[in-house]
Protein backbone atom coordinates (compact mmCIF):
# COMPACT_ATOMS: atom_id res chain seq x y z
CA UNK A 1 0.00 0.00 0.00
CA UNK A 2 1.18 3.40 -1.19
CA UNK A 3 0.89 6.12 1.12
CA UNK A 4 0.46 9.45 -0.63
CA UNK A 5 -1.49 12.03 1.20
CA UNK A 6 -4.12 13.30 2.87
CA UNK A 7 -5.97 13.42 -0.39
CA UNK A 8 -5.76 9.44 -0.24
CA UNK A 9 -7.74 9.32 2.99
CA UNK A 10 -10.45 11.91 1.67
CA UNK A 11 -10.64 10.21 -1.75
CA UNK A 12 -11.56 6.99 0.08
CA UNK A 13 -8.40 4.77 -1.77
CA UNK A 14 -7.24 4.39 1.25
CA UNK A 15 -9.93 2.70 4.06
CA UNK A 16 -10.74 4.39 6.90
CA UNK A 17 -10.13 1.33 9.12
CA UNK A 18 -6.55 1.49 8.26
CA UNK A 19 -5.85 5.10 9.31
CA UNK A 20 -3.50 5.12 12.39
CA UNK A 21 -1.65 2.20 10.63
CA UNK A 22 0.94 4.05 9.47
CA UNK A 23 2.81 3.72 12.42
CA UNK A 24 2.71 -0.33 12.04
CA UNK A 25 3.20 -0.13 8.31
CA UNK A 26 6.58 1.84 9.29
CA UNK A 27 7.86 0.43 12.40
CA UNK A 28 6.95 -3.48 10.90
CA UNK A 29 6.71 -3.53 7.31
CA UNK A 30 8.14 -1.06 4.96
CA UNK A 31 11.00 0.59 7.72
CA UNK A 32 12.72 2.91 4.91
CA UNK A 33 9.35 4.97 5.48
CA UNK A 34 9.27 7.78 7.39
CA UNK A 35 5.89 9.47 9.32
CA UNK A 36 5.67 13.27 8.60
CA UNK A 37 3.22 15.72 10.04
CA UNK A 38 1.05 16.04 12.99
CA UNK A 39 0.30 12.23 14.96
CA UNK A 40 -3.50 11.25 15.12
CA UNK A 41 -4.82 11.36 19.04
CA UNK A 42 -2.59 9.70 21.04
CA UNK A 43 -5.20 9.68 23.60
CA UNK A 44 -7.48 7.77 21.68
CA UNK A 45 -8.52 3.99 21.33
CA UNK A 46 -10.93 2.24 19.28
CA UNK A 47 -11.71 -1.33 18.36
CA UNK A 48 -14.13 -2.48 16.37
CA UNK A 49 -16.72 -5.00 17.37
CA UNK A 50 -20.17 -6.09 16.43
CA UNK A 51 -23.30 -4.44 18.01
CA UNK A 52 -23.99 -6.28 21.14
CA UNK A 53 -21.30 -8.53 21.08
CA UNK A 54 -20.81 -10.97 24.00
CA UNK A 55 -17.48 -9.58 25.45
CA UNK A 56 -17.92 -5.95 24.66
CA UNK A 57 -18.38 -5.66 28.51
CA UNK A 58 -15.18 -7.47 29.31
CA UNK A 59 -13.03 -6.03 26.75
CA UNK A 60 -13.69 -2.40 27.90
CA UNK A 61 -13.20 -3.41 31.67
CA UNK A 62 -9.34 -4.82 30.88
CA UNK A 63 -8.82 -1.98 28.28
CA UNK A 64 -9.54 0.15 31.27
CA UNK A 65 -7.28 -1.76 33.85
CA UNK A 66 -4.69 -1.47 30.97
CA UNK A 67 -4.98 2.06 30.83
CA UNK A 68 -4.72 3.11 34.23
CA UNK A 69 -2.31 0.56 35.42
CA UNK A 70 0.42 2.21 32.45
CA UNK A 71 0.33 -1.08 30.83
CA UNK A 72 -1.23 -0.06 27.47
CA UNK A 73 1.30 2.63 27.12
CA UNK A 74 3.89 -0.23 28.08
CA UNK A 75 2.63 -1.98 25.28
CA UNK A 76 2.98 0.97 22.48
CA UNK A 77 6.70 1.01 23.25
CA UNK A 78 7.11 -2.46 22.32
Amino acid sequence: MLFCGIDDIKSGKIPSNRIGGAEYVTNNIYSNLTLVGEGFEQESLAIVTPKQWLYGQDLDVNILFLKESGNLDNLQVK
